[in-house]
């Protein structure tokens, strides 16, 4: 997979999962993805019951944080969030049609960064999906199930973008996963 050395204005750039338990997340994640996840004390008594932030890295470099909720989030599912780069945001748009209604493009510097969309069942709040490349959708799908993540939408074709899928963590973060089409 190409290492990405610079993020262009607008671009997303770094993820973080906010979850009530980042224990079970790091144990998750590390084993799903082979993150080494490394723990920064937020205070005094650091990762001896205190808070921490986590760092999540592969070959060496940071991928995703992990950070404990807030207590007033105390009950709200696990979720991830997106991190922008910017210094004015600095983005364009474009719509595609699509069965389901349309799909708004997020396009920095001529390419496509991100998207939107209408929630496509009631009572769905606004939220990002991340998407993490993998090798085999089919094969991190199967993993993620053995770690106790759910197959929210097992594998799937997307014709000329790749494979597929939704899986929710442990703890109900759910996130996307995709395969790159073969050559």
């Amino acid at each position: 997979m190409p290492k990405i050395e610079s993020y262009a204005q607008g671009t997303p750039s770094y993820v973080e999962l906010q979850t009530p338990d980042q224990k079970a997340a790091k144990a998750f994640y590390g084993a799903l993805f082979g993150w080494e996840v490394d723990e920064v004390p937020l205070d005094d008594e650091g990762s001896d019951g205190g808070n921490v932030y986590m760092t999540a890295a592969l070959q060496g470099d940071a991928v995703a944080g992990i950070s404990g909720q807030m207590a007033e989030m105390a009950g709200h599912p696990a979720f991830w969030g997106v991190y922008l780069t910017v210094d004015v945001l600095g983005v364009g748009w474009e719509t595609m049609g699509m069965e389901a209604g349309s799909y708004t493009c997020l396009v920095v510097d001529g390419r496509q960064v991100g998207g939107v969309m209408a929630p496509q069942m009631e009572g769905i709040p606004p939220h990002w999906n991340v998407y993490f490349n993998v090798e085999s959708a089919d094969d991190t799908v199967a993993r993620a199930q053995e770690l106790g993540g759910n197959a929210v939408a097992p594998p799937f074709d997307v014709p000329g973008v790749g494979r597929m899928a939704v899986v929710a963590d442990p703890q109900g973060a759910m996130f996307s996963l995709m395969q790159n089409p073969s050559e």
